[in-house]
Formats: structure tokens, sequence, C-alpha cells
């Protein structure tokens, strides 16, 4: 799920639903801080930032991490910091997740 294009508390009643009963939220730092505030105080918070020069994890890495969480029976969500269906992304992690 993304932030809404230019506001990073754009979201969706439904994104909200998601994030409040996500066990694992993997998120960058860039435009998330509003979201992340309906995850559950419970949940697993995992930067995936990518930001002034650092890289916490490759995407290889990040697509590892949804399927690790997901196979171990968890709710799992990617927050990304942009509507990331309109950065042609959206597919991949689908995939990797239904899986």
């Amino acid at each position: 799920m993304g932030t809404g294009a230019g506001a990073e508390d754009f979201l969706t009643l439904r994104d909200a639903q998601l994030l409040g009963a996500a066990e694992v939220v993997l998120y960058e730092t860039l435009g998330c801080s509003a979201a992340l505030s309906h995850a559950r105080h419970s949940a697993t918070l995992i930067s995936v930032a990518k930001h002034r020069g650092i890289i916490t994890g490759s995407q290889d890495w990040i697509y590892e991490e949804l399927a690790r969480h997901k196979e171990a029976g968890k709710r799992v969500v990617r927050l990304k910091g942009l509507t990331f269906a309109l950065l042609g992304a959206a597919a991949t992690r689908l995939c990797i997740c239904v899986r």
C-alpha cells in the first residue's frame, strides 16, 4: 500500500484497517510517519529505508522478507511513501505475497 500522492496522511479507510491488522509492516521512512500511526502497537516494524544514500536492504531482500513473514503465517503490509502502484512495482509485490 502507499501513502497518497502529495500527502503522507492520505490513506483509504481500508488502508488504515489493513495497517491496524498487520503483524509485520515493512516501511520506508520518507512519507510514512503519519500512516504508521495506524499500525497496531504490537506490530513488528521493519524499516526498508532508502534515504541519504543509506540503503537498509536491497529490493531482493525486501521481497524475501515479505515472503518469509507471509510463509510464517503473519499478516504483512509493505508501506511505500508514494502510491507504489503508479511506480510499476505493485504486480511484483502482489505476486510475492500471493505465492
